[in-house]
């Protein structure tokens, strides 16, 4: 899909995250020659993205009154959030202050993430999610032996954090401590911890067309016994569940975003595989640094990031015909390579340069420079995933010779020299059976 040529050129967009996740929107917008301001309470050195601007402030995304300020002094057409829930809720409040475009509505956004919410409504329109005990039932000692292991995490979280693998009872207060570090609601989330690979779906919503754009296999790494929630190193393309998954889940799935009144923006469902069935566990209503929107373009012919930019200046996520281009079973394969690290001070990032110049590379950036410090309540955190590969296939033997390549020429080293990077299996073992 083309925007180059609409009316976007000399708009400006406020982009309400410096976090260097957010370079990403920046470099989409600015393809599209859009004039890009991003604004937060960090210094420019602690958000990388606002360097990557044309023009940055100081001014906190929590001050709605001092951003509505800053949207008309400097004349901004419109508004995006960056990749955390946290902020989404004060985006919308923003944006109606301030009289702009926003795909969704107040409501909207605290519907999807809360994940108490958003787990009743699946349940309610019998979209397949994973059962769930209350904080009465853990602290009660009500939940039985055999649903053990279970998963604690906040309720408002996201990146992993505050998530904990719990394989007794005698281990859930700790679990239950980890998540309420993490939840500024103070509010919990306890799941059984169902056994079978993951998958991501990703849809796509223009004027109440809601249509999925890509569901790909995760595959995860699992740290072992230490209680540390597995993190993906790697997702591929077409997944092999998708035709279940359109023909069992996706109406479903449709009928519950008519209920919520949702018409434009993207969206991600991550969720389980059980017994054959997708499971959701997660629910993202904003951009995600996964980059599939890369994938999605380059096998598709449209890019949901930069609808969601086209929406943002114009109220409209543009003239892309999703009945004829969202086809998840596109021809080809894709895949996004998530170089994981242990904690501790980065050195260097190498082979980066490498890695862009072989075939069907779409995208390569660190989310980690030099000097940064993972810390090491980092474990399990999807913060230790410290470079993104992203790219095309026109073969499964392809497929998995550049996945092996990246991991191969990918290294993060400390300051003494000594490599970083978590090495797992690459491709992934079982990777022919997870791709149509």
């Amino acid at each position: 899909m083309d925007l180059d040529a609409r009316p976007l050129a000399g708009k400006k967009l406020l982009l309400l995250d410096g976090s260097r996740k957010s370079i990403e929107i920046v470099d989409e917008a600015h393809r599209l020659g859009v004039h890009v301001i991003v604004t937060d309470y960090n210094t420019p050195e602690q958000s990388p993205a606002k360097l990557a601007a044309d023009h940055h402030f100081q001014v906190s995304t929590s001050d709605v009154d001092a951003v509505v300020e800053l949207i008309h002094r400097e004349g901004v057409d419109g508004v995006l959030a960056g990749f955390s829930d946290r902020w989404l809720a004060t985006y919308a409040e923003i944006c109606a202050a301030a009289q702009v475009p926003c795909y969704a509505t107040v409501d909207q956004i605290r519907l999807f993430t809360d994940k108490k919410r958003y787990k009743a409504l699946l349940e309610q329109f019998g979209v397949p999610t994973i059962t769930g005990y209350s904080v009465e039932d853990a602290t009660s000692g009500a939940i039985p032996e055999e649903a053990f292991p279970l998963i604690v995490k906040p309720a408002d979280g996201s990146g992993s954090r505050g998530i904990s693998v719990v394989a007794s009872q005698s281990e859930l207060q700790s679990g239950l401590d980890v998540a309420l570090d993490y939840s500024w609601t103070q509010d919990l989330v306890i799941e059984r911890f169902l056994p079978g690979q993951e998958a991501t779906v990703y849809w796509v919503f223009q004027d109440g067309d809601c249509r999925v754009s890509l569901m790909w296999h995760r595959h995860m790494h699992d740290f072992g016994p230490q209680g540390r929630y597995r993190l993906p190193v790697a997702y591929s393309s077409p997944s092999s569940l998708l035709p279940t998954y359109l023909a069992d889940v996706a109406p479903s799935v449709q009928a519950m975003m008519r209920s919520a009144g949702v018409r434009n923006g993207i969206m991600f469902m991550q969720g389980l595989i059980h017994e054959g069935v997708f499971h959701t566990y997660d629910i993202g209503y904003r951009v995600t640094p996964t980059q599939e929107y890369r994938v999605v373009e380059e096998l598709c012919g449209y890019n949901p990031l930069s609808m969601l930019i086209h929406f943002a200046l114009t109220g409209t996520m543009g003239e892309p015909d999703l009945a004829a281009l969202a086809e998840p079973r596109h021809h080809g394969y894709g895949f996004n390579i998530s170089t994981l690290i242990r904690p501790g001070t980065v050195g260097s990032v190498m082979g980066l340069d490498d890695v862009a110049a072989l075939p069907g590379i779409l995208s390569t950036v660190a989310a980690i420079d030099a000097g940064e410090t993972l810390p090491e309540e980092g474990w399990g955190q999807l913060r230790q995933v410290a470079v993104r590969t992203v790219g095309v296939a026109d073969s499964l033997d392809s497929l998995r010779q550049t996945m092996r390549r990246v991991d191969e020429l990918i290294d993060v080293r400390d300051a003494d020299g000594a490599s970083m990077v978590i090495h797992p299996d690459m491709p992934p073992r079982g990777l022919d059976a997870c791709v149509l």
